[in-house]
């Protein structure tokens, strides 16, 4: 942001940072790793992260090299840890057929968690709407002393917001890098907390975050069969919209002649400006798309 953040955002984003470099800190210290069963591991309730995608290529380097770079966890009440940092390993080792993974354990209390997850996704640059919304409310929270409930009541709230709570958003959407407006975050960025579970857990498997929550439309047995064609890659965002306008239960077939045309005017879209724009995260995951879509015309 350009202009001076307010006395209580700067203090929320000092004590992320501080929590963050501790926790960095015991990772460098290399501590003694133990062998956890994935059963025994449950994800952070406080990481805001839901998109985790390319599960399957992180999948097959550590069904070849194993975990090389130890998950941290913390020990819960009544056996078993939570963890702190790692869960696309975790579930990717799960993926890869692992029954252990290697762990660092510490103590760490649920603010010193809620804050290390909150760090992470600050320093992301990729988060989705639904990471946003869920990010841009705990930043504020922990700016004006409240919960994210409480914040977001007062965001949706009949009637304006107080003006601190305005300041606050428009800080936190700042700090995030997003120029919204209240009622855009309000109306499109929020009701995507309510995602229901099975939407939700869906995403976690690493389903495509923007075709998945266009399933909210969607009827409970239109969810049920359109869901898995979607965890498999079968359908895509496009295929989505076609049956939710359609209101049938599968858009119809494509003609070979139309998958033409689609692949072209898909193609078509790699300008080098767009290509070059792109950062080197989506540049790796556009070359493997691009080497699928070689071999499947190869067959």
């Amino acid at each position: 942001m350009s202009r001076k953040l307010s006395a209580g955002m700067q203090a929320a984003l000092k004590r992320t940072q501080a929590v963050h470099e501790d926790i960095q800190s015991v990772q460098r210290s290399r501590p003694p790793v133990q062998y956890v069963a994935l059963g025994d591991l449950r994800p952070s309730p406080f990481q805001a992260r839901m998109d985790l995608n390319d599960l399957d290529s992180l999948a097959q380097d550590i069904a070849a090299n194993g975990v090389l770079q130890p998950l941290l966890a913390r020990p819960v009440t009544g056996g078993g840890f939570e963890l702190i940092a790692g869960e696309r390993r975790w579930r990717a080792a799960e993926r890869a057929g692992l029954a252990e993974v290697p762990v660092m354990v510490r103590e760490a209390t649920d603010e010193q968690a809620r804050l290390y997850g909150l760090r992470e996704n600050l320093e992301r640059q990729d988060l989705n709407a639904y990471e946003v919304a869920s990010v841009a409310l705990t930043l504020m929270g922990l700016s004006l002393g409240q919960s994210p409930e409480e914040v977001r009541s007062q965001i949706t709230g009949r009637g304006e917001p107080s003006a601190e709570v305005s300041a606050a958003l428009e800080e936190a959407l700042g700090v995030l890098g997003r120029n919204l407006t209240r009622l855009s975050f309000a109306k499109h960025y929020l009701p995507l907390l309510d995602l229901p579970d099975e939407l939700r857990a869906a995403i976690q498997r690493g389903a495509p975050f923007n075709a998945v929550r266009l399933l909210r439309r969607a009827s409970t047995e239109q969810q049920a069969e359109w869901l898995p064609r979607v965890e498999s890659g079968e359908w895509g965002v496009r295929d989505v919209e076609a049956a939710l306008l359609a209101g049938r239960t599968a858009p119809a077939p494509s003609e070979p002649g139309d998958l033409v045309q689609e692949t072209r005017r898909v193609l078509k879209l790699a300008a080098p400006r767009r290509v070059g724009a792109l950062d080197a995260r989506k540049q790796t995951r556009l070359r493997k798309l691009l080497q699928e879509v070689e071999q499947l015309l190869k067959e």
